[in-house]
């Protein structure tokens, strides 16, 4: 079973689920203005959920357990590379979607959203060079919450319609998502800090 959990696969199922994607947008969409913003808001909803299942996993073994544990760190590795894959297709979905509305992505309000796809790629690099120490593991952690927090940010302005969207999802879509990451944000943080106490107890 574990065999399955490749960075090739990981990619491969990444670029089979937005095919998928793209299948429904061309099914649901009206024109190829609304066929973009479908694509690129099915992604989203599916970089949702791959975030979402990594930030399970992590509060549930906890960082600590998982950099002990080889079979643990391949099932994370995967899913990263499943998030990074997934949210590289998103950006070129996004990117397309504005060249159709004849909007730049070069704006200032889009700084936070070019520093979480930053972050996003950065993921496979801190994680190429192992969990051996805390050090790392607290910095991977933040990396997470970091683009936890832009999700959150995100599904907020939504909430609020501080972000004007054609045929914008239902209030209560934004409002779950944003709990969502929210519970699991807290629970991961929590299992971090508490892994982090009890390796101190045992170290004194």
């Amino acid at each position: 079973m574990l065999r399955l959990f490749t960075i090739t696969n990981a990619i491969f199922v990444a670029v089979a689920a937005e095919l998928l994607v793209l299948g429904i947008a061309a099914v649901t969409a009206n024109d190829t203005a609304m066929f973009w913003q479908y694509a690129a808001r099915y992604s989203a909803r599916l970089s949702f959920v791959i975030f979402a299942g990594l930030l399970l996993y992590t509060a549930i073994y906890g960082f600590s357990t998982i950099s002990k544990d080889e079979s643990k760190r391949k099932i994370l590795r995967t899913l990263i590379y499943f998030f990074f894959a997934n949210h590289i297709i998103h950006l070129i979905y996004l990117s397309t979607n504005q060249v159709v509305r004849n909007r730049t992505l070069l704006k200032p309000g889009n700084i936070p959203g070019m520093i979480a796809y930053g972050v996003v790629l950065s993921l496979p690099l801190l994680l190429n060079r192992g969990l051996p120490d805390r050090r790392k593991q607290t910095t991977l952690l933040a990396l997470l919450l970091l683009i936890g927090a832009f999700f959150i940010s995100f599904y907020i302005a939504h909430l609020f319609r501080f972000i004007p969207s054609p045929d914008a999802s239902p209030a209560w879509v934004y409002a779950l998502f944003a709990s969502v990451l929210a519970l699991l944000i807290l629970a991961t943080l929590y299992r971090h800090i508490m892994d982090n106490r009890i390796t101190r107890l045992n170290a004194s």
